[in-house]
Protein backbone atom coordinates (compact mmCIF):
# COMPACT_ATOMS: atom_id res chain seq x y z
CA UNK A 1 0.00 0.00 0.00
CA UNK A 2 2.94 2.00 0.78
CA UNK A 3 4.40 1.93 -2.58
CA UNK A 4 0.94 2.63 -4.55
CA UNK A 5 0.47 6.19 -2.28
CA UNK A 6 4.25 6.80 -3.06
CA UNK A 7 3.63 6.03 -6.96
CA UNK A 8 0.17 8.59 -6.88
CA UNK A 9 2.06 11.28 -4.73
CA UNK A 10 4.95 11.08 -7.55
CA UNK A 11 2.64 11.29 -9.78
CA UNK A 12 0.79 14.10 -8.28
CA UNK A 13 4.01 15.99 -7.50
CA UNK A 14 5.32 15.48 -11.45
CA UNK A 15 1.96 16.46 -12.49
CA UNK A 16 1.83 19.78 -10.47
CA UNK A 17 5.63 20.47 -11.81
CA UNK A 18 5.06 19.67 -15.23
CA UNK A 19 1.73 22.45 -16.00
CA UNK A 20 2.86 24.86 -13.82
CA UNK A 21 0.39 24.81 -12.17
CA UNK A 22 2.41 26.57 -8.88
CA UNK A 23 3.67 29.65 -11.04
CA UNK A 24 0.39 31.26 -10.42
CA UNK A 25 0.39 31.08 -6.51
CA UNK A 26 2.25 34.19 -6.47
CA UNK A 27 0.17 35.98 -9.18
CA UNK A 28 -3.03 35.29 -7.22
CA UNK A 29 -1.12 36.87 -4.32
CA UNK A 30 -0.21 39.24 -6.00
CA UNK A 31 -3.52 40.35 -7.37
CA UNK A 32 -4.91 40.24 -4.13
CA UNK A 33 -2.33 42.63 -2.62
CA UNK A 34 -3.33 44.72 -5.49
CA UNK A 35 -6.97 44.42 -4.79
CA UNK A 36 -5.79 45.94 -1.58
CA UNK A 37 -6.59 42.60 0.38
CA UNK A 38 -4.77 41.90 3.12
CA UNK A 39 -3.24 38.14 2.53
CA UNK A 40 -3.32 37.45 6.40
CA UNK A 41 -6.93 38.21 6.71
CA UNK A 42 -8.56 38.43 3.26
CA UNK A 43 -9.84 42.03 4.55
CA UNK A 44 -8.88 45.48 3.15
CA UNK A 45 -5.42 46.54 4.74
CA UNK A 46 -5.94 49.31 7.20
CA UNK A 47 -6.28 53.38 6.22
CA UNK A 48 -2.98 55.02 5.54
CA UNK A 49 -1.99 58.08 7.71
CA UNK A 50 -2.38 61.31 6.34
CA UNK A 51 1.32 62.09 6.33
CA UNK A 52 2.07 58.57 4.20
CA UNK A 53 -0.85 59.55 1.42
CA UNK A 54 1.33 62.83 1.51
CA UNK A 55 4.17 61.07 1.23
CA UNK A 56 2.95 58.71 -1.46
CA UNK A 57 2.06 61.92 -3.14
CA UNK A 58 5.09 63.04 -3.59
CA UNK A 59 7.07 60.03 -4.79
CA UNK A 60 4.49 60.01 -7.65
CA UNK A 61 5.15 63.20 -8.87
CA UNK A 62 8.71 62.24 -9.47
CA UNK A 63 8.30 58.55 -10.58
CA UNK A 64 6.59 56.71 -13.06
CA UNK A 65 3.37 54.79 -11.29
CA UNK A 66 1.88 51.24 -11.55
CA UNK A 67 -1.36 51.16 -13.17
CA UNK A 68 -2.86 50.00 -9.99
CA UNK A 69 -1.60 52.78 -7.56
CA UNK A 70 -3.46 55.01 -5.40
CA UNK A 71 -2.23 57.62 -3.45
CA UNK A 72 -4.82 57.10 -0.71
CA UNK A 73 -5.85 53.08 -0.69
CA UNK A 74 -3.04 51.23 -0.12
CA UNK A 75 -2.16 47.87 -2.12
CA UNK A 76 1.53 48.19 -1.50
CA UNK A 77 1.70 49.53 -5.28
CA UNK A 78 3.92 52.80 -6.17
CA UNK A 79 5.98 51.67 -8.94
CA UNK A 80 4.85 48.19 -8.98
CA UNK A 81 8.62 47.08 -8.73
CA UNK A 82 8.26 45.32 -4.89
CA UNK A 83 5.20 43.15 -5.72
CA UNK A 84 7.15 42.00 -9.48
CA UNK A 85 9.49 40.36 -7.46
CA UNK A 86 7.37 37.82 -5.83
CA UNK A 87 7.35 34.14 -7.21
CA UNK A 88 6.62 30.42 -6.81
CA UNK A 89 8.76 27.27 -6.42
CA UNK A 90 7.85 23.95 -6.49
CA UNK A 91 10.08 21.37 -5.08
CA UNK A 92 8.53 17.78 -7.01
CA UNK A 93 10.59 15.74 -3.90
CA UNK A 94 8.86 17.16 -0.88
CA UNK A 95 5.41 18.38 -2.63
CA UNK A 96 6.00 21.67 -0.96
CA UNK A 97 5.03 25.07 -2.62
CA UNK A 98 7.10 28.31 -1.96
CA UNK A 99 6.18 31.80 -2.36
CA UNK A 100 8.93 34.34 -2.12
CA UNK A 101 10.00 37.53 -2.83
CA UNK A 102 13.30 38.55 -4.65
CA UNK A 103 15.57 41.21 -6.01
CA UNK A 104 15.95 44.61 -5.13
CA UNK A 105 13.73 47.48 -5.02
CA UNK A 106 15.26 50.73 -6.99
CA UNK A 107 14.95 54.19 -5.39
CA UNK A 108 12.60 56.25 -5.82
CA UNK A 109 13.34 60.06 -7.73
CA UNK A 110 13.59 62.87 -5.57
CA UNK A 111 12.20 66.65 -7.10
CA UNK A 112 15.49 66.96 -9.14
CA UNK A 113 14.52 63.73 -11.02
CA UNK A 114 17.77 62.29 -9.13
CA UNK A 115 17.68 58.86 -7.02
CA UNK A 116 17.16 59.72 -3.19
CA UNK A 117 17.99 57.11 -1.55
CA UNK A 118 19.38 53.66 -2.13
CA UNK A 119 18.32 50.81 -3.85
CA UNK A 120 17.11 47.66 -0.71
CA UNK A 121 16.20 44.40 -0.96
CA UNK A 122 12.59 43.36 -1.43
CA UNK A 123 13.00 40.93 1.63
CA UNK A 124 13.85 43.71 3.68
CA UNK A 125 10.93 45.97 2.59
CA UNK A 126 8.85 43.33 3.44
CA UNK A 127 10.08 42.65 6.58
CA UNK A 128 9.46 46.35 7.32
CA UNK A 129 5.85 46.58 5.84
CA UNK A 130 4.93 43.29 8.17
CA UNK A 131 6.43 45.49 10.80
CA UNK A 132 4.16 47.92 10.43
CA UNK A 133 1.01 45.14 10.01
CA UNK A 134 1.20 45.24 5.72
CA UNK A 135 1.83 41.24 5.84
CA UNK A 136 2.64 40.50 2.18
CA UNK A 137 3.66 36.89 2.23
CA UNK A 138 1.72 35.65 5.55
CA UNK A 139 -1.49 34.35 3.70
CA UNK A 140 -4.29 33.41 5.51
CA UNK A 141 -6.50 29.80 5.25
CA UNK A 142 -8.86 30.93 3.30
CA UNK A 143 -5.72 31.99 0.65
CA UNK A 144 -4.34 28.73 0.74
CA UNK A 145 -7.65 26.59 1.08
CA UNK A 146 -8.81 29.08 -2.75
CA UNK A 147 -5.19 27.96 -4.08
CA UNK A 148 -5.83 24.06 -3.53
CA UNK A 149 -9.52 24.31 -5.27
CA UNK A 150 -7.61 26.10 -8.26
CA UNK A 151 -4.92 22.95 -8.00
CA UNK A 152 -7.96 20.16 -7.93
CA UNK A 153 -9.46 21.52 -10.85
CA UNK A 154 -6.21 22.03 -12.89
CA UNK A 155 -5.47 18.60 -11.73
CA UNK A 156 -8.48 17.14 -12.55
CA UNK A 157 -8.44 18.46 -16.13
CA UNK A 158 -5.03 16.35 -17.00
Amino acid sequence: MKKAAASITKKLNDAIADSNIYKDAARDLEDSIRDKKNPKTGKNYKKLQPSTIEHRKYIARNNSTHSEYSSDKSNLTLTGSLLEGLFSRFNKSTGILTIDIKGNHPGYKGSKKKTKGSRKSRKEIVEHLEDLGFPVLNVSNKFINKLVEKLEKRLRKI
